[in-house]
């Protein structure tokens, strides 16, 4: 997939109807080019060996690419990442699930372009970087 202006165009509209890709609006073009390539990037190693129809494998770098640019998703994606379950600072607090199966080969996976990739990966999941058959 080569990352130009007419994928990014074609992101803009994928992303225009979804409420997480706010991040993605807000980006300029050049910033949206490094997260699209950095999305097909840690896609590839994430389901390496897997066969995904080109149309989902693009939606799920779309899906990607927004989360890279939401540093709020990034930081709490780090916490999981550290094995953190729960942050609390004062008298406000967050928790994390442990098993939610969003990372794979260490790319922690949005959590949308996971949905979209999980039917492609048969009865296998994800956990913890690691595939479960």
């Amino acid at each position: 997939m080569t990352v130009n202006d007419a994928l990014i165009r074609e992101a803009d509209i994928y992303l225009s109807a979804s409420l997480e890709g706010n991040a993605w609006n807000h980006a300029e073009q050049h910033e949206r080019q490094k997260a699209l390539t950095s999305a097909e990037r840690q896609l590839s190693v994430a389901i390496r060996g897997i066969r995904v129809p080109d149309d989902m494998m693009k939606n799920a770098v779309f899906e990607q690419a927004s989360y890279l640019l939401d540093a709020d998703m990034q930081s709490a994606a780090r916490t999981r990442q550290k094995g953190i379950q729960s942050v609390s600072i004062g008298h406000a607090s967050e928790s994390y699930r442990d098993d939610v199966p969003t990372e794979r080969n260490g790319i922690v996976l949005s959590p949308m372009a996971y949905s979209i990739l999980q039917p492609y990966l048969g009865s296998r999941q994800i956990r913890h970087g690691r595939l479960i058959p």
